[in-house]
């Protein structure tokens, strides 16, 4: 039986649903839709490739992906400042709640630019890339704000020139 059978099993032994196949079937069809998005990057995600001694997150098994691995996607963003340096910052949420937004402006802002993530959002257990070199500021240093589902900010000072990792725990 395909794992996700025995999902529909486990939730129909625990008094949820009745077991009639139309249940079991869309229980099979949510499961498809959480792991095709898994698979596909949310827009705006973007991860240069890594450079010697730069480490990525390690990719790390999710529940949408029934516990595989999912690494962070790769793909190169243009780079408008043309100087060579690798603007970019991956977020690895290794807290029990889910990020839902994230701003970066550059230190001498004064005010929180637009949610970078959008519509999308960082569950607990993965990997968000952010490529600042699309940015024409050409800049290093930002504030970063990132709040949880639970209400909580957390708030850094990051330079994207040289620290390409941020965790939340």
């Amino acid at each position: 039986m395909r794992k996700v059978g025995w999902i529909a099993v486990a939730l129909l032994a625990a008094g949820c649903g009745s077991g009639e196949p139309t249940e079991v079937e869309q229980l099979e069809e949510r499961l498809r839709e959480l792991e095709e998005a898994q698979a596909s990057p949310p827009s705006g995600v973007i991860t240069p490739p890594a450079g010697p001694g730069d480490p990525l997150p390690s990719p790390t098994p999710t529940a949408a992906t029934g516990g595989r691995l999912q690494a962070a996607p790769t793909l190169v963003g243009e780079d408008l400042c043309r100087d060579g340096t690798q603007r970019y910052i991956v977020i690895a949420n290794r807290a029990t709640e889910t990020l839902r937004y994230f701003y970066a402006s550059p230190t001498n802002v004064d005010n929180w630019e637009e949610d970078i993530l959008g519509e999308d959002v960082v569950m607990p257990g993965t990997t968000y890339s952010i490529n600042f070199n699309s940015d024409n500021r050409c800049t290093c240093r930002y504030d970063t704000k990132a709040e949880f589902a639970d209400g909580s900010v957390v708030i850094r000072e990051v330079d994207v020139c040289e620290e390409h990792q941020q965790i939340y725990r």
